[in-house]
């Protein structure tokens, strides 16, 4: 992921000493791998099938935190495959 360098970000980092994309928070605090390589589960935050605009929501939304946070939470298992939900 670029990092972003717009004002926005850097008036962010000037307040928190943490300013990462969306992306990369939420593989910051899921137990899960890289946003984009999926580990070991299948798990990922961004796969190739994703719609433009969520893949843009996620690599240009910013999160700004006080402290790293841990990985405290597992994605649970996918129980309803989207094209069944679609459909009903």
């Amino acid at each position: 992921m670029p990092r972003h360098t717009s004002i926005t970000t850097s008036l962010l980092r000037s307040h928190f000493p943490i300013a990462q994309t969306l992306s990369e928070y939420l593989t910051d605090i899921l137990a899960i791998g890289n946003s984009t390589d999926a580990d070991e589960q299948g798990y990922c935050i961004l796969t190739k099938v994703d719609s433009p605009a969520y893949q843009d929501l996620v690599t240009t939304t910013m999160v700004a935190v006080s402290e790293k946070p841990s990985k405290q939470f597992r994605p649970s298992a996918v129980r309803v495959d989207m094209r069944e939900v679609r459909f009903q």
